[in-house]
């Protein structure tokens, strides 16, 4: 008898351990897979602080996921199957209405692999990491939206460069004719100094108002200008400064020299 006992609780505590077990990485999962989500809402926010006018749709969208799935969540807490399989319904036909997510990827990632009717209620946390996974799948797909869209120019204009800033009697006079793209919804900073000034000065983030100075940028583009009064050699340079995808500020140099002649 004690034979059969040893063997029942021997049983009853592997039973019990694989599934405190299974429990305990389902719970670990989601703390994995809700990180991933607040790191992913984070970077949409960064965006949004660098570029408001391009950025501000995609976090209005992804403010809206993830008010929706707090309030899945909530309901799964309460245990309330027809709250939960009424928001996805409403869910799915809210991101058809959406054109950030195409239709190609509503069909083949969406609807056949993430969204399903839950039968019942038996497993809380398989449920809540079902729609974590979910929750993850959309935000990820919604910031690397953003990414595509970053650099999209929506500008085209013509600039001409001259070959010489000296051009006297007889010679010849050359130019290049260049189709630019332009993004007007990126404004970036630039800084002008004298050509005078040693190149060290354009190294600083921010001008000092002494030698260095910012060039105001009306659709992306600076217009610089100087009154001549004395003849001779003249110049500017500086540094155009624009965030990348990541946030980290790019940097291009410029020179420009000319002389005034009478």
């Amino acid at each position: 008898m004690k034979k059969y006992i040893l063997i029942l609780t021997i049983g009853f505590t592997i039973f019990y351990s694989c599934k405190n077990n299974k429990s305990r990485y389902f719970q670990n999962e989601s703390k994995i897979v809700n990180e991933k989500i607040k790191y992913n809402l984070s970077k949409i926010q960064k965006k949004l602080l660098l570029n408001p006018e391009m950025a501000r749709p995609y976090f209005e969208v992804a403010s809206f996921l993830d008010t929706t799935f707090d309030s899945l969540l909530h309901f799964v807490d309460q245990g309330n199957l027809k709250a939960i399989n009424d928001g996805l319904i409403n869910l799915n036909e809210s991101i058809k209405s959406i054109s950030y997510f195409n239709s190609e990827y509503i069909k083949e990632i969406i609807i056949p692999n993430r969204f399903k009717t839950f039968k019942s209620l038996d497993n809380k946390k398989i449920i809540r990491l079902d729609l974590l996974n979910l929750e993850n799948e959309l935000v990820s797909y919604l910031f690397n939206r953003i990414e595509a869209d970053y650099y999209k120019f929506n500008k085209l204009s013509v600039v001409v460069v001259d070959s010489s800033d000296n051009i006297k009697v007889g010679d010849i006079y050359q130019a290049s004719i260049i189709l630019a793209a332009e993004d007007t919804t990126i404004c970036p900073s630039m800084i002008v100094t004298d050509f005078s000034q040693p190149d060290s000065v354009l190294n600083a983030i921010r001008p000092d108002n002494k030698r260095t100075f910012y060039l105001d940028a009306i659709d992306g583009k600076g217009i610089y200008r100087e009154k001549i009064n004395k003849l001779g050699k003249h110049g500017f340079k500086g540094v155009v400064q624009i965030p990348n995808s990541s946030g980290e500020l790019e940097r291009f140099k410029f020179y420009k020299e000319f002389t005034v002649t009478k």
